[in-house]
């Protein structure tokens, strides 16, 4: 089927899997035993068979049995049939003991049938195990092949050497090899060799596939030899001068893993990784290597580290540590200043019970957990054969041409292929079966780079992408895991990919972008940024960089190398080329972050910010969104750090062009509230400037421990939620108060509910405003207005006995249609000015009591329709008349 030029291919590759058997079909051996003198035998049959496969594929274990021989001689078993089994030459050995005193041994070959007798199942010659060997003439004569005349031969045979046969003349006569290849070769410069699309029925060389005019819409990496037979472990035990392996994860095949390779991490020279291969396999657990190893190492996992405070050694009664463990990292719970994690390296090992570590303890602790493992990888390095498919496809786009977009798609199948060293990606998209299916394993050297995507092909990174696949480190760490060396477009995809285990930037963008989309990402362990966005020239216009959907989570795992990272999880870096992306907008959203145990080095921002300055930018702002993420940080893990945040500014500067949205934002235990920080050292006046009156900072619900800033002038916010350990719920302060010539405006808003301003240079509030009681807002100081201040207007219903509650307004009107006997006031605040309005209605003449706590109140007209209006004020217990009564 054609479609625009392409040729679509199908190779159709069926599995035929053989189903669950309750156990194999039982053959039934009847008969009688006579001695030579014609008597009925009696006594036992020992009967003992080693491990072997019947004929239908039933696999049978070794064993043995005794069965007794019964009354007149009768046998009488059941036994699984070994005639074919596989290995061949599989026999049943019987020893008979009569109880006459005399044993004898013999071998049964029992056929799958339902019955059989003794004369049937004794074989003609003994197993070749057995050293003297017989054999009848009529068994000679049935199984010899002769030299001359034709015969048949039935079974499958096999050949140390292969045999020699003449040139086929007929349809079923075998052909050898040169003739096969004489012959393909032949074709293939005759009519197999066209534009037109040739159908297989079933899986070819990539040779015929690429062989016509036109591309193919996917090619198969295993068409190219890539095995992807890798497995994983991460618990390998060896001891140093000993080929031993041991696992408890049971992933050892045996015999099919002998001979295969291995690199298992730690257990050479000095710790390095150890390549070697399998030279027996004893079970699912173990394995015997080819070479010993160097250095001792086991999974390690103690309860009882313990440091003292000041001191560098970590002691354990429970005498696992190893040599190792130098050079990686540790964490010991405790050790940390304020009973947080000591994260730290490993310097040295003394012996057993003692390592030391590269930092002192700030704190001594006991019974700490410490957990250390040691990975192996198995498989077959698939470094050169997938670069091999690589190369290939990239000369199949456009059926050679290099014309945009028509390239054919490599695929992954779900597999774990190992790779050594640096994949270069050209022109050609890579699709695998999701990240938890297909994987590439780094057993290369530690602080390589997996995959590089290089100038100067087709497309460079303007087309394709890398979906369903996870780069993940092996037994060593990458430094990185994608390098992009050309600049990076809107038509290069990264989705549904995973990124575990990296020792620096994960992703490492050097040449700029234009209008990238990645999405359904996820990171775990990555000591550097999920990805670095590095200027270069030229400096890209109106471009957009957008990342959703994605995971980011810096627990360790497997022995993490200590975190890079100074400012957090995305790097927005204009460095190299002091021009950045102007008018370039990012947007990290639909997200979750997580940091369970790694302490960062510095601030820890889910975006940090690096001289991003105007004049650095062309005068142009950086764009940053940060929306709908979801962080994560218990407060153990983060003792003596700042992080983390939602943006960080690498110095003062970076900031005073941004552009920052923050919306839907929730945070828990994170050890530090900035949702935008500056430097607070490097900048004395507050950090109002900022954001530069650009920030919008929304539906934000942070549950911090400690302070939180919003550093951001003329800043939108709303829908902020808190809990935070000094009582503030929301602050804008500048906490150092450097400049006492400025008073830039300050306010910080307690959990009381309490407006607090400050000036510029002082810690003490001089205006308050805050809630009193119910419906009350108050305040410490006066309150000026440029125009009018307008109270509340409360109309009261009239009854007999009205009450004239004064939080619903400090004018109050009534308008009588009987008369008043008694009336109340409530809820006046001392100072509150009271003005009340009595109307008589049509009738008139009624008459007004005023509420007993009113002091000097009037005489109320009695003319129809007329108002009656006095004002008082409360002094805490009554309200007293400042003017008369005036009817109008």
């Amino acid at each position: 089927m054609k479609r625009f030029g392409w040729v679509l291919i199908s190779l159709c590759l069926v599995w035929v899997v053989r189903g669950w058997s309750a156990g194999p079909g039982l053959t039934r051996v009847q008969d009688t035993m006579y001695r030579a003198d014609g008597s009925v035998a009696s006594g036992t049959l020992t009967i003992t068979w080693p491990e072997f496969t019947t004929a239908d594929g039933a696999a049978v274990a070794a064993g043995s049995m005794t069965v007794a021989i019964g009354a007149r001689g009768a046998v009488d078993v059941s036994l699984a049939p070994n005639a074919g089994a596989v290995p061949a030459g599989t026999f049943y050995k019987v020893v008979t003991r009569d109880t006459a005193g005399v044993t004898a041994s013999e071998y049964w070959v029992v056929p799958a049938t339902k019955t059989t007798t003794l004369a049937i199942i004794r074989t003609e010659m003994m197993p070749p195990n057995v050293a003297a060997q017989a054999a009848t003439k009529a068994y000679v004569d049935l199984v010899a092949m002769h030299k001359a005349g034709d015969e048949s031969v039935s079974g499958v045979k096999s050949f140390a050497q292969s045999p020699g046969v003449p040139s086929p003349q007929n349809t079923a006569d075998a052909a050898s090899k040169g003739y096969v290849d004489a012959t393909a070769n032949a074709a293939l410069t005759g009519v197999a060799r066209t534009a037109t699309a040739n159908t297989f029925t079933q899986q070819q060389s990539m040779a015929d596939v690429v062989v016509g005019g036109s591309s193919p819409t996917y090619i198969d990496v295993r068409w190219f030899g890539v095995k992807g037979d890798g497995k994983f472990i991460s618990d390998a035990a060896m001891t140093a001068g000993s080929a031993a392996l041991a696992s408890a994860m049971g992933r050892f095949t045996c015999p099919t893993d002998v001979g295969r390779t291995i690199w298992v991490q730690g257990a050479g020279t000095s710790g390095a990784t150890l390549q070697t291969t399998i030279a027996s396999c004893t079970d699912s657990n173990h394995v015997t290597l080819a070479a010993q190893a160097v250095t001792t190492i086991a999974p390690l996992s103690v309860s009882d580290g313990a440091m003292t405070s000041g001191s560098k050694v970590l002691t354990s009664a429970s005498a696992k540590f190893s040599a190792a463990m130098v050079g990686y990292t540790i964490y010991v719970p405790g050790a940390a200043a304020n009973g947080g994690v000591l994260q730290t390296t490993v310097a040295s090992f003394t012996d057993a019970s003692h390592v030391n570590l590269t930092a002192a303890a700030a704190n001594t602790t006991s019974n700490a957990t410490v957990s250390f493992l040691f990975q192996a990888v198995i498989g077959t390095d698939d470094t050169a054969a997938i670069q091999s498919a690589i190369d290939t496809a990239k000369t199949r786009c456009n059926a050679g041409g290099g014309t945009w977009n028509l390239c054919p798609t490599l695929l992954f199948p779900a597999a774990n292929y190992v790779v050594s060293g640096t994949l270069q990606y050209k022109s050609v998209p890579w699709q695998g079966m999701g990240p938890l299916k297909t994987s590439l394993l780094w057993v290369g050297a530690t602080g390589g780079t997996m995959v590089t995507v290089p100038a100067g092909y087709a497309g460079g990174a303007s087309w394709g992408g890398i979906k369903g696949v996870q780069l993940r480190m092996g037994t060593n760490w990458p430094k990185t895991h994608i390098e992009f060396d050309a600049a990076v477009d809107a038509g290069f995809f990264l989705e549904e990919d995973g990124f575990l285990g990296a020792s620096g930037n994960s992703i490492e963008l050097t040449q700029g972008f234009v209008n990238l989309h990645w999405q359904k990402l996820r990171w775990d362990s990555i000591a550097g940024y999920m990805v670095r966005f590095a200027s270069a020239a030229p400096c890209y216009v109106a471009s957009s960089a957008v990342i959703d959907r994605f995971t980011a989570d810096l627990s360790p795992l497997n022995n993490p190398l200590p975190p890079t990272n100074p400012l957090g999880y995305f790097l927005i870096d204009n460095t190299p080329a002091n021009c950045g992306q102007p008018r370039t907008k990012y947007k990290f959203s639909d997200a979750r972050i997580e940091n369970n145990a790694v302490p960062f080095a510095n601030s820890g921002a889910i975006v940090a910010l690096v001289n991003t300055t105007a004049t650095g930018n062309n005068g142009f702002p950086v764009d940053v969104t940060i929306e709908n993420i979801t962080g994560q940080n218990p407060a153990w893990s983060t003792v003596g750090t700042s992080a983390p945040m939602g943006l960080y500014c690498n110095v003062p500067t970076d900031c005073n062009t941004a552009i920052v949205h923050v919306r839907d934002l929730h945070m828990t235990g994170w050890a530090s509230a900035f949702v935008v920080q500056p430097p607070s050292a490097d900048f004395g006046y507050g950090w109002w400037p900022k954001c530069a009156g650009n920030c919008d900072l929304s539906s934000l619900d942070m549950n911090m421990t400690s302070t939180p800033r919003i550093t951001a002038g003329n800043t939108l916010i709303n829908d902020y939620v808190t809990l935070q350990a000094n009582g503030k719920v929301l602050q804008s302060r500048d906490t150092n108060h450097n400049s006492a010539a400025t008073n830039y405006p300050e306010f910080d808003l307690d959990v009381a509910g309490k407006l607090q301003w400050y000036a510029g240079n002082s810690n003490t509030s001089d205006t308050n405003l805050y809630r009193g009681s119910a419906g009350v807002l108050k305040s410490d100081q006066q309150i000026s207005a440029a125009g009018g201040l307008i109270g509340g207007f409360a109309a009261v219903t009239f009854s007999a006995t009205p009450a004239f509650d004064f939080s619903k307004g400090d004018t109050q009107m009534i308008t009588l249609t009987g008369n008043v006997t008694s009336s109340t006031l409530t809820n006046a605040a001392a100072g509150q000015r009271l003005l009340f309005i009595v109307c008589q209605d049509a009738t008139g003449s009624r008459t007004f009591a005023w509420p007993a706590s009113v002091k000097g109140g009037g005489v109320i007209g009695a003319s129809s329709g007329k108002c009656s209006v006095q004002e008082f004020v409360w002094d805490g217990s009554a309200a007293r008349a400042v003017g008369a009564v005036v009817v109008n």
